[in-house]
């Protein structure tokens, strides 16, 4: 993955996951959500250990929640590897919110 990405979702369901370099040491991903000005939902940013990188069928992905239930602005990290993040809405009204993943390593 490039050092910083972002995805958008403005709506109920789940964005694009974004997948992690693993092989980088040590893997350390920071991620924040960050609304849109006057957004109204609520969001969990969860994360997957499935391999992404392979073929695979993406129903058979199995996704842990991290940042839970959450209606504004956010962030956290993860010391230890992980495959795949993404930010899903579970409930809108209006506006739309903003993943944002930097990762770091050698």
């Amino acid at each position: 993955m490039a050092r910083q990405i972002d995805v958008t979702i403005d709506d109920v369901g789940a964005s694009n996951t974004i997948g992690v370099d693993i092989n980088l040491t040590p893997v350390n991903v920071a991620v924040a959500v960050m609304l849109s000005d006057g957004a109204t939902l609520k969001y969990t940013v969860e994360h997957t250990y499935n391999d992404l990188w392979s073929q695979h069928d993406p129903d058979k992905i199995v996704w842990f929640p991290f940042i839970e239930n959450q209606t504004g602005n956010s962030d956290g990290y993860y010391a230890y590897p992980i495959s795949g993040v993404r930010v899903r809405v579970t409930e809108h009204t209006s506006g739309s919110a903003t993943l944002r993943v930097l990762q770091a390593g050698i």
